[in-house]
């Protein structure tokens, strides 16, 4: 099984099917990794939510751990969908470029959303 990953950066002449998907890659790592944009801002959220809690009331708690599951649920979707076009790239066939651009511009939503979260909590 494979996480999605594909290896374009050490090839020095990678197939033209991987070539079309590097910035795909790399907004997927950003997407998919602990330790990419989207984790480390979804982290930021939840640690700043966990010390938002007072005696009184844990609204902003209870509104970004509903944030963060929307968001959760949102990248499992589209990284599915990602994995697969990198996995046929991988394998040598091409996907078009709108839907590249649109999976790329997604994951670049998502990853802003998750930043705004992170910056708002």
């Amino acid at each position: 099984p494979t996480d999605g990953a594909v290896v374009t950066d050490v090839l020095s002449r990678p197939k033209h099917a991987l070539s079309s998907v590097q910035r795909l890659a790399t907004a997927y790592r950003q997407l998919n990794s602990s330790v990419g944009a989207f984790g480390t801002d979804t982290l930021i959220a939840s640690t700043n939510a966990l010390k938002s809690g007072s005696s009184s009331g844990d609204s902003t708690y209870a509104r970004v751990e509903d944030a963060l599951a929307y968001l959760a649920d949102k990248r499992d979707a589209l990284a599915t969908k990602i994995k697969g076009v990198l996995a046929d790239a991988a394998a040598g066939h091409g996907t078009s470029r709108g839907r590249v651009r649109t999976l790329t511009d997604k994951a670049d939503k998502l990853i802003r959303a998750a930043h705004r979260l992170a910056a708002s909590s």
